[in-house]
């Protein structure tokens, strides 16, 4: 993966606005999504971009039915995915209270503000939470397909090798995959191995101005993998 050093937020939103176009989407029907699904405060405080991939990818395929979303976190994206596909059943994942590394890792550790996201966003009617350790995810989630997989969980190795492989597997013939953070040591070093023996090959789209070396990793699901 190249680099974005230097790229300026007008140099991100020009990435962004080529990504959307290859996949059929004007910049003003973006900008449109952005504003309807009150996206546009990723831009007001100059952070991430991330919102603006899943808006366009919505746009282009608004029939996504199941979403497969490893790690929950305080429900941002959740809550997101709920507005851009309202008719779409959506599994989240996210690490147990009771395990060890609770308090480590779980961003809303420690965090009422967060914690109250958190439960609005499980409480939606078509979402159903998983409260387990990517060890177990296999044990828990019903045997379908998913049409996108996002993959934000765990970002250390086994666990973020685990939650690839699974949400690989269990998407659909020409299903999404997204994988956030490719850039960190663990989550490169495991996608990278993965990218090695599937067919398929990845996109990367930055989201952060602010680091350059990070990017989601984005492709669609060539066949079903039994």
């Amino acid at each position: 993966m190249k680099s974005f050093e230097g790229l300026s937020f007008l140099g991100m939103e020009s990435v962004i606005q080529k990504w959307a176009e290859s996949i059929g989407v004007s910049s003003s029907e973006l900008k449109s999504s952005m504003v309807s699904n009150d996206c546009e405060h990723n831009k007001k405080i100059k952070t991430t971009f991330d919102n603006y991939y899943f808006c366009a990818l919505s746009l282009a395929h608004p029939k996504i039915k199941r979403i497969l979303e490893f790690g929950t976190g305080f429900g941002e994206r959740t809550t997101l995915f709920n507005k851009l596909w309202p008719d779409a059943v959506i599994d989240t994942i996210d690490i147990s209270e009771g395990d060890p590394s609770f308090d480590d890792y779980a961003i809303r550790a420690k965090n009422e503000e967060r914690n109250q996201m958190f439960e609005k966003a499980i409480s939606l009617p078509n979402v159903n939470f998983y409260n387990t350790n990517s060890f177990f995810v296999p044990t828990v989630l019903p045997k379908v397909e998913y049409d996108l997989v996002y993959v934000d969980g765990a970002h250390y190795f086994p666990f973020c090798a685990m939650d690839m492989q699974y949400g690989y597997l269990r998407c659909s013939a020409g299903g999404h995959i997204l994988f956030h953070d490719y850039g960190g040591l663990d989550v490169t070093k495991s996608l990278d191995s993965i990218l090695a023996i599937i067919p398929e090959s990845a996109t990367f789209l930055p989201f952060a101005v602010r680091r350059p070396n990070k990017a989601m990793a984005y492709f669609r699901k060539e066949s079903v993998t039994t």
